[in-house]
This record gives C-alpha cells, structure tokens and sequence, in this order.
C-alpha cells in the first residue's frame, strides 16, 4: 500500500530518494535498535548462551528455504 501511495504522488526523483534510500535506512536503524535492545536484556541473553548453536537452526533454516525457492521459481 506504502509503495502504491508513493509511486502515485510527487516527482519520478523524490519517490526514488524515499523508495530506495529512506526505506532502506529505516528499515536497517530498525534492525539495529532492535538487536541493540535485545542485546541489553540480560535474561534473553543469557537464555541465547545456554541454548548454544541450536539457536542458529531456525534462521539458517529460514535462509536455506528462501534460497531453494528462488531457485525453483527461476
């Protein structure tokens, strides 16, 4: 809907600084704040500590999943 919203409106050059650069730095700070904010809580990280590599399984998983589907989709 956002990018439908923004294609519509202003010029071709302002919908390219907010489609690609202003999208994109929101979307890493988001990422940033949010990992410094689970970093900082000691009861997750000291849950991640005990767990070990089993942690990792899910989001490698996640990764592993999305590269094989590209590949069936091309």
């Amino acid at each position: 809907m956002v990018g439908y919203i923004n294609n519509m409106f202003g010029a071709p050059i302002i919908n390219c600084i907010f489609s690609e650069y202003l999208f994109n730095f929101s979307l890493v700070s988001l990422l940033f704040l949010m990992g410094m904010l689970f970093a900082l809580d000691e009861k997750v990280t000291t849950k991640m500590k005990a767990a070990g590599l089993k942690v990792l399984v899910f989001p490698f998983a996640v990764a592993l999943g999305s590269l094989i589907g590209g590949f069936v989709e091309a």
